[in-house]
């Protein structure tokens, strides 16, 4: 699969003329089991958030949301 992250930029590059902000809102735990929170602003204002055990791996959780509420729910 297609990073979702990469593929969340590219749809929302189309459909808004615009770019997603990402940032940490949260950093929790230990320093070497952290679990990490990010979201994702879209152009419209939407925020997605989600929390991994690492930024990579909490924005990717976030994208998916991103993509599936964007792209698999009617409008």
């Amino acid at each position: 699969m297609e990073n979702p992250i990469i593929l969340l930029a590219e749809k929302v590059q189309k459909k808004f003329r615009g770019s997603i902000l990402t940032r940490v809102v949260c950093i929790e735990g230990a320093d070497h089991i952290p679990t990490i929170t990010v979201e994702i602003e879209l152009p419209n204002g939407k925020v997605y958030v989600a929390s991994g055990n690492n930024q990579k791996l909490a924005k990717q959780k976030a994208a998916e949301l991103a993509l599936f509420e964007m792209f698999s729910l009617p409008d």
